[in-house]
């Protein structure tokens, strides 16, 4: 995709403006010199960014850019003249990419709460007392004490980061990590809720509904106590057939392999793990071992054979088949993402790359009514298909 740029400062008559398309402008009526109009300007598109980060214009330009090669401070940036929008939006913009969806979103929620309390003042003039107000919004809102520490942390981090880049000074940050988080027992707020063990009786219910490649998974996963991404992603290369009775499976990442002296980590087949895998390895050499497409392609004959039994095709049917076998636009992930594994046994909705989303919908900007129940509720989301899968 081609790199995206920018809207400049235009000037028309002494009014100055920015094109969001070839038929939109935007005009800053209230910009008499070109610097009060070019602060206007960069204001303007942070929080319009932060507003709505993914959406495209009538055109299908984005606005602002990612920057995908690191992030580089602005020319007229520095402590005490980079207001707190502008700030947060080149946060989330440097972060993008560099953690998962799902964190990114919710420091999106974050720094949304920010920009609407303070994203007008400078960065520089952010104090704790600040940072306590912001706090207080998560307090009213009741949600999960453990929640409302979290954010705070996100806050702090979003002003370590322009420490790092000397956007901020180094002792507003210092001074943000002095607020003492809340304590259990504190303002009467809900704690979160453990997750639940899946009973045995209903994994043996569902590992019979699902598909093979899925099935394989939840053995795989019982039997080795791995994180559900480890399986998710292991490879065919990395096993070490020491016998016909012990396989090992070394891993290319796991959750502490960033550190310095990290080991490698290892699982351990047993005989009856084998006889579950070799069906899905079959010939091959490399690549992974779970394959969505293998799911894919068994719930397609699955299909078939159903509307084989029930009767013949229809002709229309048989022509878009063939049209469909020349060109076909169906284009699935190598692997399972922890998401897909972890929501359903057809991986159709979830693995397939156009219904994938990579970051979360501008629709869900605002935090909804129901936002502090779902946050005091997630121990219901099962770490596995199985209770899911259990419960339909």
């Amino acid at each position: 995709m081609a790199k995206l740029k920018e809207p400049k400062l235009c000037e028309d008559r002494g009014r100055f403006f920015i094109w969001l398309n070839p038929k939109e402008r935007h005009y800053f009526k209230s910009a008499e010199t070109r610097a009060e109009a070019e602060e206007q300007r960069k204001h303007y598109l942070a929080n319009l960014w932060l507003a709505n980060p993914a959406a495209p214009t009538k055109s299908g330009r984005r606005s602002p850019p990612i920057q995908k090669n690191g992030y580089s401070p602005p020319q007229d940036s520095g402590v005490g003249n980079v207001l707190i929008a502008r700030l947060a939006a080149d946060y989330l913009k440097e972060r993008r990419g560099k953690v998962s969806p799902i964190q990114w979103d919710n420091e999106r929620r974050v720094i949304a709460v920010l920009v609407s309390l303070f994203g007008d003042i400078d960065a520089a003039t952010f104090d704790i007392n600040c940072l306590r107000t912001v706090r207080d919004v998560f307090i009213q809102k009741r949600y999960v004490r453990q929640k409302i520490n979290e954010r705070v942390r996100n806050i702090q981090f979003i002003f370590r980061w322009g420490v790092s880049y000397k956007l901020v000074p180094p002792s507003l940050y210092h001074e943000l990590k002095a607020l003492i988080p809340i304590k259990k027992g504190e303002y009467d707020l809900p704690e979160s809720k453990e997750r639940q063990t899946v009973s045995l009786a209903d994994i043996e219910k569902t590992l019979a509904e699902l598909s093979p490649v899925i099935r394989a998974m939840v053995i795989i996963h019982l039997a080795t106590a791995a994180r559900p991404t480890e399986v998710c992603e292991m490879r065919i290369e990395n096993i070490n057939r020491q016998s016909e009775d012990l396989w090992a499976v070394k891993l290319d990442h796991h959750k502490t392999d960033y550190r310095e002296n990290a080991e490698t980590k290892t699982l351990y087949l047993a005989k009856s793990e084998i006889d579950v895998l070799l069906p899905l390895i079959g010939e091959r050499t490399e690549g992974y071992i779970f394959r969505p497409i293998d799911a894919v392609l068994y719930e397609k004959q699955r299909r078939r054979a159903n509307g084989a039994a029930n009767g013949k095709k229809q002709p229309s049917r048989e022509t878009r088949d063939a049209e469909r076998a020349k060109s076909p636009k169906l284009k699935v992930r190598g692997c399972y993402s922890f998401s897909a594994y972890r929501k359903d046994d057809i991986p159709n909705r979830h693995t397939i790359q156009p219904h994938i989303r990579p970051y979360p919908s501008p629709k869900t900007d605002t935090l909804p009514n129901g936002y502090a129940r779902q946050q005091e509720h997630t121990h219901r989301r099962p770490a596995a298909p199985l209770s899911h899968s259990a419960n339909r």
